[in-house]
């Protein structure tokens, strides 16, 4: 009966994704945090470019202490 590995499947897939969505956010802020465009996207440096580098900073200083 493979109905018991299905819930199993569900939350290593749901892990999966919240670990992908992790380490895009670790991306964004490590990008953010030493101003590395060179390594930016064509697309990551539009949202990029839309933050002031200094609204940037703030912000992760107010979330993170």
């Amino acid at each position: 009966d493979t109905r018991g590995y299905d819930p199993f499947i569900c939350k290593q897939r749901y892990v999966f994704q919240l670990l992908t969505a992790i380490q895009i956010e670790l991306r964004c802020v490590f990008l953010r945090k030493c101003k590395n465009v060179a390594l930016v996207t064509e697309q990551e440096s539009t949202t990029f470019s839309r933050y002031p580098k200094t609204h940037n900073r703030e912000k992760l200083k107010s979330q993170y202490h």
